[in-house]
């Protein structure tokens, strides 16, 4: 029997393991090239009011008893409230001679005032749901040309009855600086995860298509279980390339506020589709022991986190939920010798370090572009571990092929031939009707065997033919009674070929009945846990002493165990020693047990 393949030479793992570094520090470096801000002044601190009075956008009104706040604090209950701060125009934002503009990005409606100078309006501010009219949640307005530097009094007037949930921060900001580059600062944020999103797409449709195609081709179980890989990795990345999408709507579509609860919506379904794919896809690549019990806790603290309060905590958990557990198992992968996983765990540890740098802007723009880093790191893992896999198949199946041989070499040996075709010769010149039958038997067998030898798995009812003909072969050879007792065993369940025809052999080889009933006996029971089932076969021994112990490496045994190994690779156990069952008359018992049923034919 040819040996294992090989594991993965020490050279080829250090490779695996630079690049794999590598990929991680692109990562790091690609999160770490977000688009500065245009240069300009921020609304920071803001008086709120909710006296809905315009003589809150003049200057010269004095607003101290209302409270002082961060912008991105403001939540009045009131139906129309007024902000007013102040910012300060530096002479160099208009050395440059280019027209300034303020942006809004609010949960609002709006009314802007310049130095009590009306702006514009960003929709229609009412007292009342049914007169207001929702405005884009980010707008541009152009500044007076006429403006000096120095300090200068922002005043919004604001109403928000459509936001259709409670957000943890009503205003996002108010910015001034060059109005050009104000315009075109969020294709700027956009344009990377755009990229990224197109890349991601494309895989994800790519590896779908795979899957669908081997399914609608009618592929076999083990295939359709194989490419439930690519289902996943399809799915990680179709979702993933929608989540950047729905990130990148503000900057591609100017919708108003009252849409923003619906794409908050899509982001955080999306970050849970993403996470549990995420999941799928690396407990399925690099399947392990314990891969159902992780993928059932992802999934339900990914969704617990969905009830967290605010959008923003719902995709942060999701993640950390998803990146956390399948870096866990990627590593546990690795320690198990899987070493393709460490390209993945890579790509999974760059997100979380980026998550770690820069935590709050991490889910503004980092993590966006990092999917595709991602992505990228998955799949190389998926590539190297197909190509792996494909190698492994092809020498199982060459294994097989040699295995088929083995079978056939072993039971056309010359002796046996010789034997059987020097008896018939006899037996026809003496007893005709002896012969005859004994044509019937070999034939039987030879036809027997020639049948299973070109599958994995055959079932049991076969097998025992099989050892039934070739003992009523040797019974008539040896004149000895032989015969088989198999009573309450499944003859439909499946198993390697020729597993008790060996042993049924190899206790023929070794002992020599003279003449006196010998009874081999098979018996099929629960095995005990993790195995499913389990077959005790007892080959009698010579009645006077008890011959050596079979060689554990001699072809018999090393047939069994190849075969056992092809269906079922560690997972089976098998015991072969002589026993004394008290009183009867001693046997060699072979204890085979098994999970279940074969692997699929290859």
């Amino acid at each position: 029997m040819p040996a294992d393949a090989p594991a993965t030479p020490a050279p080829r793992r250090a490779r695996a393991a630079a690049v794999a570094s590598v990929l991680g520090l692109v990562a790091m470096l690609a999160a770490a090239c977000a688009p500065a801000p245009p240069a300009g002044a921020a609304l920071a601190d803001v008086r709120v009011i909710t006296d809905d009075d315009p003589r809150w956008a003049r200057r010269d009104v004095a607003d101290d008893a209302w409270p002082r706040q961060p912008i991105s604090a403001v939540d009045p209950d009131a139906p129309v409230w007024w902000l007013r701060g102040w910012v300060r125009i530096d002479a160099a934002a208009l050395a440059a001679g280019r027209p300034l503009g303020m942006a809004v990005v609010a949960l609002a409606s709006c009314e802007a005032y310049w130095d009590g100078a009306p702006l514009g309006a960003n929709g229609t501010v009412s007292a009342a749901a049914a007169g207001e009219r929702p405005g884009r949640l980010a707008w541009l307005v152009a500044l007076p040309a006429d403006v000096t530097a120095g300090d200068h009094l922002v005043s919004l007037r604001c109403s928000a009855h459509h936001r259709g949930f409670e957000p943890s921060a009503g205003f996002y900001g108010v910015w001034i600086a060059d109005y050009a580059a104000l315009a075109t600062v969020e294709i700027a944020y956009a344009a990377p995860t755009l990229i990224s999103a197109g890349a991601l797409i494309t895989v994800g449709l790519f590896y779908l298509l795979t899957f669908l195609l081997a399914r609608r081709r009618g592929a076999r179980a083990r295939d359709v279980s194989r490419h439930r890989s690519h289902l996943w990795l399809g799915t990680f990345a179709i979702a993933a390339g929608a989540l950047v999408l729905a990130e990148s709507a503000r900057a591609l579509v100017g919708y108003t506020y009252d849409v923003h609860v619906y794409r908050l919506i899509a982001i955080a379904a999306l970050a849970w589709l993403v996470n549990v794919a995420l999941l799928a896809f690396v407990t399925r690549r690099f399947a392990l022991a314990g891969r159902r019990a992780v993928l059932a806790v992802g999934v339900t603290l990914a969704t617990i986190g969905l009830a967290a309060p605010g959008f923003d905590r719902k995709v942060g958990l999701a993640f950390l939920v998803g990146l956390v557990l399948s870096l866990g198992w990627t590593a546990y992968a690795l320690l198990r010798r899987r070493w393709h996983a460490g390209f993945a765990a890579a790509g999974l540890a760059g997100c979380l370090a980026a998550a770690a740098w820069r935590p709050g802007q991490f889910l503004d723009f980092y993590l966006f572009v990092m999917l595709g880093g991602l992505c990228l790191s998955l799949l190389v893992a998926h590539v190297l571990a197909e190509a792996h896999d494909d190698a492994q198949r092809e020498a199982l199946e060459l294994r097989s092929a040699r295995l088929e041989i083995e079978l056939l070499r072993r039971q056309l040996q010359p002796h046996f031939l010789m034997n059987t075709l020097t008896a018939l010769s006899e037996w026809f010149e003496a007893e005709p009707a002896v012969a005859a039958e004994m044509v019937e038997h070999v034939g039987r067998e030879l036809r027997l065997l020639s049948e299973i030898s070109r599958h994995t798995a055959v079932p049991l009812a076969t097998e025992l033919a099989l050892c039934r003909s070739h003992l009523a072969v040797m019974a008539r050879r040896r004149d000895e009674q032989l015969t088989l007792d198999a009573e309450g065993v499944d003859g439909a369940a499946l198993i390697p070929p020729a597993l008790f025809h060996t042993l049924t052999e190899n206790a023929l080889s070794h002992n020599a009945y003279r003449g006196r009933p010998a009874v081999f006996r098979l018996r099929q029971t629960a095995a005990p846990r993790p195995f499913a089932v389990r077959y005790t076969f007892d080959a009698p021994l010579v009645p006077r002493g008890r011959p050596r112990e079979p060689d554990a490496r001699g072809t018999g045994l090393r047939y069994i165990h190849a075969r056992l190994r092809e269906s079922y690779g560690e997972a089976y156990q098998l015991t072969s020693a002589a026993h004394d069952p008290g009183g009867a008359a001693p046997v060699w018992r072979t204890v085979i047990d098994l999970p279940g049923p074969p692997r699929a034919e290859a």
